[in-house]
């Protein structure tokens, strides 16, 4: 349903144009980016020749329920911009429904992931600026707190900057890059990360994560790298520690990953220790510091606790 007034003016030596002011209700549009189509509540939308757009748009795409804006001018240098707005959304339910763009297989070569489905016209031609808002962002059954940034799409380079990210006291910044080109897309997420509870204490840390593919493979082919500070942590009964502090790797391979802390710097009680860290099958860390004194070898609880 719709309700407004729209204009249509032909002239003889051009071609004609509509315009109009209405407000668009109850309907859906289907778009070649998402799984589902767009369910529209409500939009107030004005067309000017080519140009559109829609502003305190009201709606749905699959169990992700949203509003914004968006405007469309073929005149301009940045033509397409859309702020979105989300108040409750799981990794699961965004990948679902950005499969087209994030998948696209078709035929025996590509079922059989020899080799990925050419890329379609439309998403070669996608330019689009814009700001997301996500209120409570969930991976799984975790709460993972609301995020919000920038977003740049330019045909198979899709980029989130200005990554803003809290949860309770813990917030962090970064950038996450999208490179769908590929037989798989490729992320690379890089930032840092403040005051994170873990352990007692209280964890920062700043690096970059690369994966690739989608859904569990995603997290199970990660691998990361990176610096972490730390303060008031227990993380065994003998390794009790004020302050520490080093460098991670993290590359994928058995059931856990594989986790090493590098050049590692701790105080405990004025006692400053130096050493190492490595993940075990079981996904503890076995810790070994050395202050010169004594040595401190420690099965510690994997990173999750």
């Amino acid at each position: 349903a719709w309700r407004g007034w729209v204009d249509y003016e032909w002239q003889p030596a051009g071609p004609g144009t509509w315009s109009g002011r209405f407000e668009l209700m109850n309907t859906e549009m289907p778009f070649p980016d998402l799984a589902a189509p767009l369910r529209i509540t409500s939009a107030n939308v004005a067309v000017d020749g080519a140009k559109v757009q829609a502003s305190r748009l009201r709606g749905r795409v699959g169990r992700l329920v949203a509003d914004g804006d968006f405007r469309y001018d073929p005149e301009s240098a940045k033509p397409a911009f859309l702020r979105l707005h989300l108040g409750e959304a799981s990794m699961a339910e965004i990948e679902r429904v950005l499969q087209p763009v994030l998948e696209r297989q078709e035929g025996l070569l590509a079922r059989l992931r020899i080799r990925r489905a050419a890329l379609p016209d439309w998403l070669k031609q996608r330019r689009i600026e814009g700001a997301i808002q996500i209120d409570e962002l969930s991976f799984g059954e975790a709460p993972m707190g609301s995020v919000s940034g920038r977003l740049v799409w330019n045909g198979p380079a899709m980029e989130l900057t200005n990554l803003a990210w809290k949860r309770g006291d813990s917030a962090g910044t970064g950038k996450l890059e999208l490179n769908l080109s590929g037989a798989a897309t490729q992320y690379r997420l890089s930032g840092r990360v403040e005051n994170a509870g873990w352990r007692d204490g209280d964890l920062s840390f700043e690096g970059a994560m690369l994966a690739t593919g989608s859904g569990a493979a995603l997290l199970a082919g990660a691998s990361a790298e990176g610096t972490f500070e730390a303060r008031n942590v227990t993380l065994a009964p003998e390794a009790s520690f004020d302050e520490i502090s080093g460098t991670f790797r993290f590359q994928p391979g058995r059931a856990a990953g594989q986790l090493r802390l590098l050049n590692i710097q701790a105080m405990q009680d004025q006692e400053a220790f130096t050493g190492q860290g490595n993940s075990q099958p079981d996904g503890r860390i076995l810790l070994e510091l050395n202050s010169g004194k004594r040595q401190i070898r420690e099965l510690t609880a994997g990173l999750s606790h």
